[in-house]
């Protein structure tokens, strides 16, 4: 009879450590999967708002070369007394703007 409740003892004991390690990698399984989950999305949105800000900062930095460039012909056209057409396209083509 004590053979016997050791031998039951010694089964629970087993499929215990069998149970115990399979809720264990199962746990670390479904974590690791969530984990890796949010750290892609966040990785995504840390990208999407870096190509944002440089996005905004090519536009700034387009428009203020356009707002340059337009003080210059608008400075060069007040200069003159007298101003053509053919002095325009000869602008636009110089600065290469679509419009004078």
């Amino acid at each position: 009879m004590e053979k016997e409740k050791r031998k039951i003892s010694l089964v629970f004991q087993c499929w215990l450590l069998v149970i115990m390690v399979f809720a264990m990698f199962s746990t670390m399984q479904f974590l690791w999967t969530t984990q890796t989950r949010l750290a892609e999305t966040n990785a995504e949105r840390i990208l999407h708002l870096n190509l944002d800000d440089v996005l905004e900062d090519i536009n700034d930095a387009s428009d203020e070369n356009l707002l340059e460039i337009t003080r210059e012909l608008a400075g060069k056209i007040d200069a003159w007394s007298a101003v053509s057409a053919s002095d325009l396209e000869g602008l636009k083509s110089r600065y290469d703007v679509s419009e004078v």
